[in-house]
């Protein structure tokens, strides 16, 4: 735990695996909290244990895991048995003396092992409860189990486009997960400055359905309330798509607006597209969107990248390079903003690392220990937080409990 951190103080048991359910309890790591992860004894979460996945080998020295890493830093590591009666009634006692409880286990195996809010609570009337589910708590599909493609796919985020040959496809992996875990440390946060005015916990809930449709607000309400389609039968924005330029590399930049676009046709060395009737008004623009994008295409290769910038840029016109992830760890505004970070972990050196989007002037995020290895904390918790003697440690764990 951080001394001095926004969350400095909290206790968060972390009964959760996979990412959505975990890395909301990073987050609240980073920002100071202590946050105690309960893993089974033999093998622990599982995501220590994914190798590959959408083509890339997370194996690290040491027999780390990447993704391990990430969503398990700042966190310590307590194992315990969880189908045992013993092993039950540790987690039971870590709740009473425990601010926030996240869990991201169905609702069946929650029940099944008596660990619901309505179980906690008369042991803790002040713990915040965070369950995260797949597809909300009510309704037929209340307890099914889900992942983040299927989260996307039910949200409406891979919805086919109007060409009726077009595949559904992810819209960014793993981004249903984040989202949800944005959306429960939101809600934690939330709920324990209610917990500050009037002294009671709460159980909350977040699931991948509910926060994938809230990242799509936008064309929601435009559908709801207008019948419009987002993806309409042209492309979106044919002055606001990606464009590739002389050198190969793409790059997207704005000109939405009657008002932009005669300044961007002057940026782009083609003042006549600003009067041309097919493209003069933004009605125009959408009607005729397949030929403008052609005449488009055609301009951008006729420069450099970096050359497109600078001019746009001159232009007071929205610009961006369109980054590949190794760009990212050296794009200059990246770096300033510490949205990547140089940092020397014990185990495998100085690495890139990703870092946390909101800033504080006073109380920052920050890396201050890795993710541990299985049940690294586990006497550490049982003696600090619960006061085990080491005698009654030693048993539980000769009993295979810890």
């Amino acid at each position: 735990m951080a001394d001095g951190g926004l969350l400095s103080g909290i206790r968060v048991v972390d009964w959760t695996l996979f990412q959505a359910g975990p890395y909301a309890a990073q987050m609240l790591a980073g920002l100071g909290a202590e946050v105690i992860h309960v893993e089974e004894p033999r093998h622990g979460d599982q995501l220590r244990y994914i190798h590959r996945s959408l083509g890339i080998d997370f194996y690290l020295p040491g027999d780390r895991n990447a993704l391990f890493e990430s969503f398990d830093l700042n966190k310590k590591s307590l194992t315990l048995d969880l189908k045992s009666p013993r092993g039950k009634e540790i987690i039971l006692e870590l709740a009473e003396k425990s601010d926030v409880f996240i869990t991201n286990f169905r609702q069946s195996a929650v029940e099944r092992l008596g660990l619901t809010y309505g179980a906690l609570r008369p042991r803790n009337p002040r713990l915040v409860y965070c369950s995260v589910s797949a597809f909300g708590r009510h309704g037929p599909d209340a307890g099914a189990p889900g992942a983040d493609d299927s989260g996307q796919a039910r949200a409406g985020s891979m919805r086919p486009g109007p060409d009726p040959d077009h595949t559904p496809v992810i819209s960014l992996p793993h981004i249903c997960d984040r989202v949800t875990a944005f959306m429960a440390a939101f809600g934690i946060v939330a709920a324990l400055n209610g917990r500050s005015r009037n002294g009671g916990g709460q159980e909350m809930h977040v699931s991948l359905l509910g926060s994938m449709m809230c990242l799509q607000d936008a064309n929601l309400v435009g559908r709801f309330l207008l019948g419009g389609d987002p993806e309409g039968a042209r492309p979106l924005g044919a002055t606001r798509r990606p464009y590739k330029c002389k050198d190969g590399k793409w790059i997207l930049a704005g000109g939405a607006g009657a008002g932009r676009w005669p300044k961007m046709c002057q940026a782009l060395g083609r003042p006549d597209l600003a009067v041309d009737p097919r493209f003069a008004e933004d009605l125009d623009r959408a009607n005729n969107a397949y030929e403008l994008v052609e005449v488009l295409k055609a301009v951008y290769v006729e420069k450099d990248s970096r050359g497109w910038i600078d001019t746009f840029k001159k232009h007071e016109i929205v610009v961006s390079p369109i980054n590949d992830y190794d760009d990212l760890a050296d794009d200059p505004q990246v770096i300033a903003n510490r949205y990547v970070i140089d940092w020397d972990h014990p185990a495998l050196g100085r690495v890139k690392f990703p870092g946390f989007p909101v800033e504080f002037s006073e109380t920052p995020w920050q890396i201050y220990r890795p993710a541990p290895e299985l049940g690294e904390h586990t006497e550490e918790v049982l003696v600090n937080v619960l006061g085990y003697s080491r005698d009654k440690i030693e048993r539980l764990r000769s009993d295979g409990i810890i």
